[in-house]
């Protein structure tokens, strides 16, 4: 199995055992895996708008993901999992 689709199985695995939206899932897992810690980066790597980005983002804020700051200029949220975020990877959140 390929990088790439490991990566959407796991998005699509989340998806499900969450009840996400891909989109929302996509942005965990890519937090997980370290492919994009903010809006802004995933927007570029995925091909979304950076709007999507950070919908998906507030979506599941204080739930699986937590916004280590936010930029006032450009609104790009740099992200880690929290506790529950973390398990879903086997292990417990760390800073970015």
């Amino acid at each position: 199995m390929s990088e790439a689709d490991a990566f959407l199985a796991r998005v699509e695995a989340i998806a499900e055992s969450q009840n996400l939206q891909p989109l929302e899932a996509a942005l965990v897992v890519s937090v997980g895996e370290g492919v994009a810690r903010d809006t802004m980066s995933f927007g570029r790597v995925f091909g979304v708008g950076h709007a999507l980005a950070l919908r998906a983002a507030a979506a599941l804020e204080g739930g699986l993901l937590r916004a280590t700051s936010t930029s006032a200029k450009s609104r790009r949220m740099r992200l880690e999992l929290t506790e529950a975020g973390a398990a879903l990877f086997g292990g417990t959140a760390q800073a970015a």
